[in-house]
């Protein structure tokens, strides 16, 4: 584990370009998806809270545009009411929870190897217009590097959302296909039932009758 005096050094050491901003309302979303908008490989996300709609549109125009993009998440989120995992997998970006125990409480974003986006600002909409939130956007390999490392051994031990995704989609939605199927294949059984017991009750009838 890095020391504050060696992450020092190593921003003494390097060109090292460092932007800082404040929430509410002091631009940490657009700089957020400005640093997405100009990814020209790669983005590795750990967001324990990532909810917000347009962040969300940027890091999936990223995707089309060729970045290769990863997310983990905290397991608070595969039953989140804004949850956005379901359309980043959509979006065919891998998506992992991390379920052990304890929150996975980081909040960072590893682009191209180059650029560190770090703070206490989840990419929510409250964080952007009504918490009192900091971002620290740091241009530097080296200290990249150090958070890549943490998010790579985070990837590591978490767990694909897409299946998980798949069954929220099934209890949720109305409209799905294999939710109608199966309501469908539950009322033909209990048809079924129904009539066999009947079936069996008039011959019991006739039986005694005779």
């Amino acid at each position: 584990m890095y020391s504050l005096f060696v992450l020092i050094g190593i921003l003494i050491g390097y060109n090292t370009e460092i932007g800082v901003c404040f929430s509410p309302h002091g631009g940490c979303k657009n700089s957020v998806i400005d640093e997405i908008k100009n990814a020209k490989t790669e983005i590795l996300i750990a967001m324990y809270y990532f909810t917000d709609n347009d962040i969300t549109n940027a890091v999936c125009e990223s995707k089309k545009r060729g970045v290769n993009i990863r997310v983990v998440l905290d397991k608070s989120q595969k039953t989140g009411k804004y949850n956005k995992s379901i359309r980043l997998v959509e979006n065919d970006i891998p998506v992992r929870y991390d379920t052990r125990d304890g929150l996975m409480h980081d909040k960072f974003a590893v682009i191209d190897d180059t650029v560190l986006v770090t703070g206490s600002f989840n990419w929510t909409k409250s964080a952007d217009e009504k918490n009192r939130e900091n971002i620290m956007i740091i241009k530097n390999p080296e200290v990249a590097k150090i958070f890549r490392n943490e998010f790579e051994e985070i990837w590591g031990a978490s767990i694909d959302a897409e299946k998980g995704q798949r069954i929220v989609n099934i209890k949720t939605d109305k409209n799905n296909k294999t939710l109608i199927l199966i309501s469908i294949l539950v009322c033909l059984s209990a048809i079924g039932g129904i009539t066999a017991f009947a079936s069996k009750r008039r011959r019991k009838n006739i039986k005694e009758g005779g």
